[in-house]
């Protein structure tokens, strides 16, 4: 069985290195307490005792043992005279395994830790299983096993080991699956889907380089090297824009990292007006069709830079509609087709034909603005709530507010979801009092000074939040001292 790489020659190199060592952390892991030193001082060889003290470091610091081959030289030298021994008193080529199995045993007992064997494979192995269940990625299984041998206190072993259970499962459970997909298809569409890994015939006949039917029937590359490029949020824009089944938008803006000429050409086939604020935008170019190449343009106070490529558009309009067809029907998302369409070295016809059509409506988008004040007032409105809400976010994220501490996407997700309902539950209690306040007015101009008021200013406040203090959601705080009614008994 093949052994599967789960991690890179890199990191699988890193994992099996003990760790690099500073002065303070040396001496922190290198310190030989009174019940280390009662071993110590029980074995005879100074390169015994060396190697002990070496073992029993890095345990501390990485939770596993490396290859005595792999010490590093200048902790080898610190050990050494902190025993007092001369500098090659330790040659790691000569130390036995028994001896260093031996030692290991003991260090795992000092430390509390439970022996790699039997019992303790068989129980991450359940684990794997668990997680193989739950179609995990190998990578985020090794990493959670990994964790999870430190917080039950169990020997980790070698890379090797790990990735064979982890291959080992994921070998069954793929056999398992197939099993299952055997049992489901019939014989005449276990035939149809056989009959996609055919290869075709090309004008030359088929030969070893033919594609596959399956293949062919791909509108966009599965290239498996994309090329290193700076992705922007434009992408995610058009998902957010389709996600959105609540508030249904006529009208979106954002940064000038948030656009490009192809989310231009997307969301105005969409039927979404586009709007966003860009910097610097007299650098920004401006086209004109090439019919229009030969006007007089000296009187003209802006002048187009460049000439649209309408050839290209036309001969790739139907692919184009093909790709808002499927983002618009949701089949897939606007962030990954753009991934995809941008992981070449080079630039897709499709992509170059969509930012052709981007061109133009960028053109347009450009000249009203600089003609609309009330178009440039209202994006930067927009923009300003956006603002708000980042620093909303930020002020109810108390301690990170710009990051996750967390590494998986659950764990993630919980944190997101966390953040959101606080904040929804400050904005929910601000329009409560103000709706108090404005049915308990005392007359009609008082009324009107506060709904001018509501009406130029926004919900998300917390300035009169204590956002320090401890959300106590027991019967007892949860009784309004405000005097607010719900929204059903207020009806």
């Amino acid at each position: 069985m093949p052994r599967m790489n789960i991690l890179s020659t890199g990191e699988k190199d890193e994992f099996d290195t003990p760790p690099i060592f500073n002065s303070a952390q040396r001496k922190q892991f290198f310190e030989t307490p009174p019940d280390l030193m009662q071993e110590i001082n029980k074995l005879r060889k100074p390169a015994n005792k060396i190697a002990f003290v070496m073992a029993y470091g890095y345990f501390s610091a990485g939770k596993r043992f490396f290859s005595p081959k792999r010490y590093h030289r200048s902790d080898i030298e610190y050990v050494s005279r902190k025993l007092g021994f001369s500098l090659d008193a330790f040659d790691p080529t000569l130390y036995p395994q028994r001896t260093a199995h031996y030692h290991q045993i003991l260090i795992l007992t000092l430390c509390g830790f439970k022996v790699w064997g039997h019992d303790t494979e068989n129980f991450i192995y359940q684990e794997i299983r668990s997680m193989a269940l739950s179609n995990l990625k190998p990578k985020l299984i090794f990493w959670r096993c990994v964790d999870l041998m430190i917080r039950e206190k169990i020997q980790i072993p070698g890379y090797n080991r790990i990735s064979d259970m982890i291959l080992k499962v994921l070998q069954s459970r793929k056999e398992e699956l197939t099993t299952i997909a055997r049992s489901a298809l019939t014989p005449d569409v276990e035939q149809l889907l056989n009959e996609l890994f055919v290869q075709t015939e090309t004008d030359h006949g088929q030969s070893q380089n033919s594609p596959y039917k399956l293949t062919t029937l791909k509108k966009l590359s599965q290239s498996s090297k994309p090329a290193k490029v700076n992705e922007r949020e434009s992408a995610y824009v058009v998902d957010g824009l389709m996600r959105n089944d609540v508030i249904k938008s006529d009208i979106h803006s954002t940064d000038t990292h948030g656009y490009s000429e192809a989310i231009f050409a997307t969301t105005h086939m969409l039927g979404f007006s586009y709007a966003p604020r860009i910097k610097n935008l007299k650098k920004q170019s401006l086209y004109i069709f090439k019919s229009g190449q030969h006007v007089d343009k000296s009187n003209w106070h802006i002048k187009p830079d460049n000439y649209v490529n309408a050839d290209l558009i036309i001969q790739n309009w139907d692919d184009i509609l093909r790709l808002i067809a499927t983002i618009k029907l949701k089949e897939t998302s606007a962030s990954d087709i753009f991934r995809r369409l941008n992981s070449y070295s080079r630039q897709n016809v499709l992509y170059k034909a969509l930012k052709a059509f981007g061109q133009i409506v960028k053109s347009l988008f450009i000249l009203r603005y600089i003609d609309d004040v009330q178009l440039r007032q209202d994006i930067e409105k927009q923009l300003n709530k956006v603002e708000l809400s980042n620093r909303f976010t930020r002020a109810i994220a108390v301690g990170s507010p710009r990051e996750f501490l967390h590494a998986e996407k659950e764990e993630q997700e919980i944190a997101e979801s966390c953040n959101r309902l606080i904040k929804n539950s400050i904005i929910c209690w601000n329009y409560l009092y103000l709706s108090q306040k404005l049915a308990t007015a005392e007359n009609d101009n008082n009324r009107q000074i506060l709904l001018k008021a509501i009406s130029t200013h926004s919900p998300m406040s917390w300035a009169h939040i204590n956002l320090l203090g401890e959300y106590d959601f027991s019967d007892e705080k949860l009784k309004d001292s405000f005097g607010i009614k719900s929204p059903q008994m207020a009806a």
